[in-house]
């Protein structure tokens, strides 16, 4: 089932002169994990603002189950909850004062429970007599995700909710995102990640405000493949130049004691060509091995076009 729709939305700034949607179109469907990738400023955040009725689009329909979230403001704010990328935390009050805050703004008795927000409510419960503005940044993220779910949303919009933090806040994020999906909650995340896309049912890659592709991670993958390599050497500070200047390497980054290689559309047989690269410079002892495309590969090589 249908739940959220983008139809040829568009949203220009400045007097036109900054894109944030370019005739963007996408659906999600009910349960859905949905990501929406691209790096920054490529308008991820008009389109999850355009979603929540917060920014109203120049053309195009947006739809929650099926109704227009411009004119049913108050359905979307009972259906929807919303973390945004500025945190909307008031940093002089407390924790618990914050709670109290979102519970009458949402007009709820109490906080309403399920399995990711009762986790949280016990995370953020030591903190509940402490001022926001003390708080480290983890936690502050925490409790403004903890804020998107008091009312139980049948839909949850987040902006970049691990967005320059460590691994482990990382990892436990994504832990609570595969509980909602579990719970048939319909999520979409705006990530800069690439390395995202295969943690969701389905992504939109965006770029200067287009949809590049919309599709499964083996979707992007089989339509969009990719050949990676990775190279062992003795000498890989030496060879790096060596792959730089080829016409066959589309990509190369060093990884450690390695080479990594994506390599351009066109080249077949690529394993004796890149042997004969490195020994046409001076260099014979190396491992070549064919590496997983992940589908940040594929995503990567749609960036660049």
């Amino acid at each position: 089932m249908e739940i959220v729709s983008l139809k040829h939305i568009s949203k220009a700034y400045d007097e036109g002169r900054v894109t944030g949607a370019d005739d963007v179109s996408f659906e999600v469907q009910q349960g859905e994990l949905f990501g929406i990738i691209g790096p920054c400023g490529s308008g991820k955040t008009t389109l999850l603002r355009i979603l929540n009725a917060l920014l109203p689009p120049d053309s195009g329909l947006a739809s929650i189950y099926g109704n227009d979230v411009q004119k049913e403001v108050s359905f979307v704010r009972r259906k929807v909850g919303y973390m945004p990328q500025k945190l909307s935390l008031y940093k002089e009050m407390t924790v618990e004062e914050n709670l109290n805050f979102f519970v009458a703004r949402y007009n709820i008795s109490e906080y309403e429970s399920c399995q990711v927000s009762t986790r949280l409510f016990y995370q953020l419960e030591p903190f509940f007599n402490k001022p926001v503005g003390l708080l480290p940044e983890q936690i502050k993220r925490k409790l403004c995700f903890f804020c998107a779910l008091l009312h139980r949303p049948a839909i949850l919009l987040l902006d970049e909710p691990a967005s320059n933090m460590n691994e482990e806040f990382k990892t436990e994020i994504w832990e609570l995102l595969q509980s909602l999906r579990q719970q048939k909650i319909t999520t979409l995340v705006a990530s800069p990640y690439l390395e995202d896309a295969d943690l969701f049912d389905r992504i939109s890659l965006v770029k200067e405000g287009r949809i590049l592709v919309t599709g499964s991670p083996a979707f992007i993958r089989e339509n969009h493949p990719v050949q990676v390599f990775t190279i062992q050497s003795e000498q890989v500070a030496d060879l790096m130049p060596v792959f730089e200047k080829s016409d066959l390497v589309e990509k190369c980054y060093l990884l450690y004691d390695k080479i990594q290689l994506i390599l351009k559309p066109s080249v077949s047989q690529s394993q004796e060509m890149l042997s004969a690269i490195a020994y046409e410079s001076g260099y014979s002892n190396l491992i070549i091995e064919s590496a997983h495309a992940g589908t940040a590969a594929s995503l990567m090589r749609l960036i660049i076009g």
